[in-house]
């Protein structure tokens, strides 16, 4: 079952606020803009530490009393800057694309950047399915999601999506990563097939399942919490 549109939408009411007060600042001030009882927004703001959108510090202060906790929103940095503008190149391939006729715009532009990443030597060929994961994980590491697999590998885990903010309201976003992802592993030759992306069957987290396309499929087994 997928997070609750309203949690999401709470949050980036709580991600505004602190990115308008332009300090940081603690979480009653933030309850106090937005009517939110404390630890409700003390509860958005740690989610948010967790999600990399925060920071939190311990007030330094010289006179008596307990330091408060503060938070302030964290600037883009160059990995969510390069994981935008991979979602908006892809767009944009993919607007040519339907603009052509082609009826699976998505798909043509996940390959036209799968393939351009090879061109570039950002991904390389492998041909083997160990290396294929890890070369795919990799690349996703770069684009800002914490990545890792399980023992046997046949999930990838995606943590830490720099789109967290956005997909409540735009969820074709979490389309396009499967489609990349797709793309990605058939850039790499590996034999590897995407068949689902669960997104988001709990906070913060998305399992895309691997199919190891040169032997007969099996079930998964039974999901395990990544560690």
């Amino acid at each position: 079952m997928g997070a609750d549109p309203n949690t999401h939408a709470r949050r980036d009411d709580v991600l505004e606020a602190l990115r308008a007060l332009d300090r940081p600042a603690a979480a009653t001030e933030v309850a106090a803009a937005l009517d939110l009882h404390p630890n409700t927004a003390r509860g958005h703001l740690e989610l948010l530490v967790h999600l990399g959108q925060a920071t939190r510090a311990i007030e330094e202060r010289d006179r008596r009393g307990r330091p408060r906790v503060l938070y302030a929103a964290t600037a883009m940095t160059a990995t969510a800057v390069e994981a935008f503008r991979t979602l908006a190149t892809v767009l944009a391939l993919e607007l040519a694309a339907v603009a052509k006729g082609d009826p699976d715009g998505a798909t043509t532009a996940s390959r036209e950047w799968a393939d351009s990443l090879v061109k570039a030597g950002r991904l390389r060929p492998e041909g083997d399915r160990e290396a294929s994961v890890r070369e795919v994980g990799s690349l996703f590491a770069d684009l800002g999601f914490g990545v890792s697999t399980e023992p046997l590998g046949d999930r990838l885990y995606l943590r830490r999506c720099p789109f967290a903010a956005q997909i409540a309201d735009l969820p074709a976003i979490c389309e396009l990563h499967h489609s990349l992802l797709s793309a990605a592993f058939a850039a790499t030759g590996g034999h590897v097939e995407v068949p689902t992306l669960e997104v988001l069957p709990r906070p913060d987290l998305c399992v895309a399942a691997l199919r190891d396309v040169s032997r007969p499929a099996l079930p998964l087994p039974p999901q395990e919490d990544p560690a």
